[in-house]
């Protein structure tokens, strides 16, 4: 197998990853001994730095991959003392700080019965500047004056693919704007919020009929 680690970087040309490839036989055995090169994906522009070419007792060879873009990479590895490329891959998401403007924050459906167990999802899409996903962010999700009732206690972490996924309920006949923070990048409040109706059965004296003109 290739195991980058971690999968989420900073773009800044220092932050690195290391890939480690590990070679073994049908039965699971690791394989000493092999010299391995490590390649990526078309379009990849990172730097490779070999740290130990040739597989150790372990059948492991270890590299290090730093980036300047925001990029997501794909690292395949080749046994090149047996001719063999690994079918398995690898991906590194290269990244720059969150973007406040790009990050979206999307609630579905957004009317909901305030019976408390109806629900709807928040889905917050933390990215940078290039759409790139920012995996490991702690993100908040607040509700202003709102009563609703915030999964996890309204706090989450970001996934491989930069979401953060709430859900709400309410007792309350009112509309919830929720509006996202990522805790982990100097409270950074997103600029997209989204609005949930949370309400109770249609009312016929409150409802309305109006024609215009008349």
């Amino acid at each position: 197998p290739i195991s980058p680690s971690p999968t989420s970087v900073a773009d800044n040309g220092t932050s690195a990853s290391t890939v480690t490839v590990t070679l073994q036989d049908s039965s699971g055995d690791p394989i000493p001994g092999q010299t391995v090169t490590l390649a990526q994906s078309s379009g990849g522009n990172s730097v490779i730095t070999t740290v130990s070419g040739v597989t150790n007792s372990q059948g492991q060879a270890t590299f290090s991959v730093t980036d300047t873009s925001s990029q997501i990479v794909t690292y395949s590895a080749t046994d090149v003392s047996a001719g063999v490329t690994l079918t398995n891959t690898g991906s590194v998401t290269f990244h720059g700080p969150v973007s406040a403007s790009s990050s979206t924050v999307v609630a579905v459906p957004t009317s909901v019965p305030d019976d408390g167990t109806s629900s709807s999802s928040i889905t917050v899409t933390l990215t940078d500047s290039s759409g790139t996903p920012v995996s490991g962010q702690v993100v908040s999700l607040g509700q202003g004056a709102g009563q609703s009732q915030i999964s996890d206690g309204g706090t989450a972490t970001t996934d491989a693919e930069g979401v953060a996924t709430f859900s709400a309920t309410d007792t309350h006949s009112e509309v919830v704007t929720y509006t996202a923070t990522d805790t982990s990048q100097s409270d950074l409040v997103i600029d997209e919020t989204a609005d949930v109706a949370f309400h109770g059965p249609v009312s016929a004296s409150s409802s309305t009929v109006v024609a215009v003109p008349t």
